[in-house]
């Protein structure tokens, strides 16, 4: 038995409230949803943002992807073609880029970034999603990554202040959870 087989399961309620939970993040909060692959990060996400739509709130839903290759900032690909080349800190330079878009969209509206699958993420990329996190209040942003466990994530969590992220933990459902769905 490993030790994802011992924790309790949850029920399709308990992953609804964490639906509902992300969908009303708020600017100044950063929400790390953790779990191992193919607990249900990705359909979280989906209903939240699902939730967003309907609600008419802004929101910008990014996704890192297995690299294909070694281009950096992979997850902000468009961006970083935005960017100067000779900037020295690209990773500023891009997080700068994608903040000002977003203040300039939604004025004094609350924006939520959704991150989807943070553990692909390249040094780039991850410098960037640290960049971002860290200055998210003062745009009125929230935050929302998703990840697998591993070192990555906990790379972005130990890069920001403790007080300032709420970790979600995702279970395997109960069976009958998992048969409603």
């Amino acid at each position: 038995m490993t030790a994802v087989d011992q924790q309790p399961r949850q029920t399709l309620e308990d992953r609804n409230s964490v639906v509902a939970t992300i969908a009303s993040t708020s600017a100044g909060v950063v929400q790390v949803v953790v779990a191992a692959a193919g607990l249900g990060k990705t359909w979280v996400l989906e209903r939240a943002n699902a939730i967003l739509d309907a609600t008419a709130a802004h929101h910008i839903t990014q996704r890192c992807e297995a690299p294909r290759s070694t281009e950096p900032f992979h997850a902000f690909a468009q961006l970083a073609m935005e960017v100067d080349d000779a900037t020295t800190d690209r990773a500023t330079a891009i997080a700068d880029h994608l903040l000002n878009s977003i203040s300039e969209v939604t004025c004094s509206e609350t924006s939520l970034l959704v991150v989807d699958d943070v553990h692909w993420a390249d040094g780039g990329t991850l410098e960037v999603l640290v960049q971002l996190a860290r200055r998210h209040e003062q745009y009125g942003l929230g935050v929302v990554f998703a990840s697998r466990p591993g070192p990555v994530v906990e790379r972005l969590i130990a890069s920001l202040e403790p007080s300032a992220v709420v970790a979600i933990t995702l279970r395997p459902l109960d069976d009958e959870s998992m048969s409603q769905l």
